[in-house]
This record gives structure tokens, sequence and C-alpha cells, in this order.
């Protein structure tokens, strides 16, 4: 897949060991990007009938400024009633609040415009994502009759103010991970994190996608407080922990007692379809609430909606981490050395 990154903003991407006196752009293995992929995909999603909270916005918002001047350009009849039933027919939940994240991350599966070719390959998306082959064939066609390319130049600076604002509540959540982790500042040369501003979107809409290795956060405006915080160190932490915790993902969904157990705690279906999702939501929730406790937050009042929903091993490896904070390795090599042996 063909990735443009805007030259403008920093790669938060350097090898080596932190030093102290170094800044966390040069360590954290994080990148800020602008992508007209998101942008188009989500204009072309709008014109076919995503409203998602539409109503409720300033006249005067980005998004509604954007739209405005899209639908005033001479896209021919039958592309738009294309669209409109590509999306009536996809929207099977009923639901316009469940398809900004099918749309979105659809949109990062296909080449830049003006092509938006899919490449599939051996990816296997989520069975909604999936669904929605065949819109990158109207993409290219619309594209060109909305001009999405003029539209995204005159929109571009509010890309980078979005971007921009809170690209300091996110490097201090780094440094909060990387310092309760004592973990070294690694480059990771097969996988990132790269953040996403979303300005064609609702307000407060946070998505994360898994891609190849890569790990995406698609962020329209928001204060990045509360539980966008919580959202984005939980994801960090997934793009830190997954490598570690995947060795002993087999065993884990091999265990037909950790399978009865998530079965007559009657857990979601899903948990209990892999077990492993169970202990590593359960690990790295732990941490997660470890960190906002760190920064002064009061997580204690979720623990228990946290155990119901999708970490019912919340209070062991809250134990485990006592035991890691008294020792000296880092969060990675400790739980890499003691999931094998979990029972």
């Amino acid at each position: 897949m063909r990735r443009f990154v805007l030259p403008v903003l920093l790669v938060l991407a350097c090898g080596g060991a932190a030093r102290p006196d170094q800044p966390v752009e040069n360590i954290a293995n994080v990148e800020f990007r602008l992508d007209e992929r998101v942008f188009a995909v989500m204009c072309a999603a709008h014109a076919a009938g995503y409203d998602y909270g539409l109503t409720t916005e300033p006249a005067d918002s980005v998004r509604r400024q954007v739209l405005k001047e899209i639908a005033a350009m001479p896209v021919p009849e039958d592309l738009q009633a294309r669209l409109k039933d590509f999306y009536r027919q996809r929207n099977v939940e009923m639901d316009a609040s469940a398809q900004h994240t099918k749309y979105a991350s659809f949109a990062l599966l296909l080449d830049p415009p003006p092509r938006f070719t899919l490449h599939l390959g051996d990816r296997q998306p989520a069975p909604p994502v999936r669904a929605l082959i065949g819109f990158e064939e109207m993409m290219p066609a619309y594209y060109r009759a909305a001009r999405l390319d003029q539209a995204w130049a005159r929109h571009r600076p509010a890309e980078v103010a979005l971007l921009q604002s809170f690209r300091g509540a996110i490097i201090d959540m780094v440094r909060a991970v990387l310092s309760y982790g004592r973990m070294p500042a690694r480059l990771y040369l097969n996988r990132r994190l790269i953040v996403i501003p979303d300005i064609v979107n609702a307000p407060g809409i946070i998505n994360a996608v898994h891609l190849e290795g890569d790990y995406y956060i698609l962020a329209s405006p928001t204060d990045w407080s509360g539980r966008y915080m919580r959202f984005f160190i939980h994801e960090y932490l997934h793009y830190l922990l997954d490598p570690v915790m995947e060795p002993a993902a087999a065993r884990f969904n091999q265990d037909s007692g950790l399978r009865r157990l998530l079965v007559d705690q009657r857990r979601d279906a899903a948990l209990q379809d892999e077990p492993a999702r169970a202990v590593a939501e359960s690990l790295l929730t732990a941490v997660e609430l470890a960190v906002l406790e760190q920064l002064g937050q009061d997580p204690a009042r979720d623990r228990q909606g946290m155990i119901d929903r999708d970490s019912p091993f919340l209070p062991y490896f809250t134990v485990r981490l006592d035991e890691f904070r008294q020792g000296d390795k880092n969060l990675a090599d400790y739980f890499a050395g003691i999931l094998p042996r979990i029972d």
C-alpha cells in the first residue's frame, strides 16, 4: 500500500535507548500523518448517506463547510444514486453511528487518489469492512466529479490544525506509558503507530485500525481528555505489547479449561471463542489503569465495568503489576517471561 507523509509534520521514530534529555519526538515511533484517502472516502460516504451527528453540528463547522462545497459540485445523478444504493444496502445495522469505522477503515486499504485501487492480497479485514468491497470502483469518478482534490487543498490547513491540536496530549501519554513501563524507545521496523486527523466526521470519534502490523488511530475533533486519553493509552499498549502476547495466544485459545471458565461466567461470545483475547485485554487494561493512576487519574470507579465487559482477569494482572514495579525489568520483558508460565 502506498502512503503519503506530510513533510512538515514530525515523524516520531528513532532507534536506540532513551536519554533523559532526548525529546519524545525522537524516540516514540509514532507518526502524525495526513491521509487524503480518509478525507475522500468519508466525503463519498456522506454523499452516499452517512450523516452521524450532523444535525447537531454548528453551521460553521469545518465538516459542514466541506460537505456544502462538495454538494455544490456537478456530480452525475446516476453516480449519486449508485453511492446511495451501496450505502443503504450495507447499512445492515440501520445505525449511522456504526458506519464511520467501516468506511474509515476501508479507506486504508486503498491506493491514494485518483486511482483508489483496492489491494487485499492476504489481508483479512473484518467482515463489516470487507462488505464494502466495490465502493472503491465508484471513488475515481466521484473524486473527479466532486473535485475532491481542490477540497483537499483548501481544507488541508484544517487537517494540520486538528493534528497539532492533539499532538501535545498524545506525546504526554506516550511519555507516561514509556516511563511507567521502563520501556526503552525502539525503532520497530515492521510496525508503526500512525495518528491521522479526520475532519469529515462527527466530533469525538476515534477509530482504531490494525492493518499489516501497523496501528492506525483516526481522530475527529476532540479534547483528548477522559475516555479519549484512555483509548489512546490502550491502543499504544497494544502497539507495544501485542508482539509479547502473540506467542502465547495459541496456547490460551486451546485451553479448554479457560474456555469453560469464560462460558460459565457467561462472557461475550467473542471472548469464549478466543480466550487469548480475554487474557490480552485484561493485561492491557491493568497497565492502562496503572498508567492513568500515575497521571493523577482515578480509574478505580470503572474497574468492575471493565472486568464485566472484556477484562475478566484484571485482578490477576493487577497483582502481577505489583510484582513488576518491585523489579527492574521493562514491561515487555517482564510479561514475556511470565506469560508462558501462566496456569
